[in-house]
């Protein structure tokens, strides 16, 4: 949902960033507007992100926009969470085991903090992201509306 703003979702001390993003399904992608970051203050790094979610009844086509749809059943998300817990060990810790959920949140917090170039972080989370959803759901290139999963698109 995310875009182009001369405001940046995140920022502090060491700089600037569109770290944090809004991610929907198909069905309510046309349903949402008036998207925009705003510069309220909120005592936090991150700015508020506001968004109008439309109320009608008018069903919306989804359109063939070639992006990847995945689809997200109860059973896969255990996976996902291992998948993403793997990859995130081994891409962007440089470990292969960081022990716990934890451990691994404050290696990856240290990493955050020390690297010069946060954007270039924001895209391998990016990959190691697309790369555990591949591994954990199935997924197509949407053509139609399949109302009997969940879905989340990538760009």
């Amino acid at each position: 949902m995310n875009e182009e703003s001369y405001l940046t979702t995140f920022q502090s001390s060491r700089g600037k960033s569109n770290i944090d993003i809004t991610i929907t399904n198909y069905r309510l992608l046309s349903a949402v507007v008036d998207w925009e970051i705003t510069d309220q203050e909120n005592f936090s790094d991150h700015n508020i992100i506001r968004y109008d979610i439309r109320q009608d009844t008018a069903p919306h086509p989804v359109l063939n926009t070639g992006e990847v749809k995945y689809k997200v059943r109860k059973d896969d998300k255990k996976a996902f969470k291992q998948n993403l817990t793997r990859l995130l060990e081994q891409k962007l810790t440089k470990t292969h085991n960081a022990g716990s959920t934890q451990t691994l949140d404050k290696v990856l917090c240290t990493r955050v903090t020390n690297e010069p170039d946060v954007e270039l972080l924001v895209e391998e989370f990016y990959e190691v992201l697309k790369a555990a959803c591949r591994t954990s759901f199935r997924y197509s290139r949407p053509t139609h509306v399949n109302s009997t999963h969940k879905t989340v698109r990538e760009n």
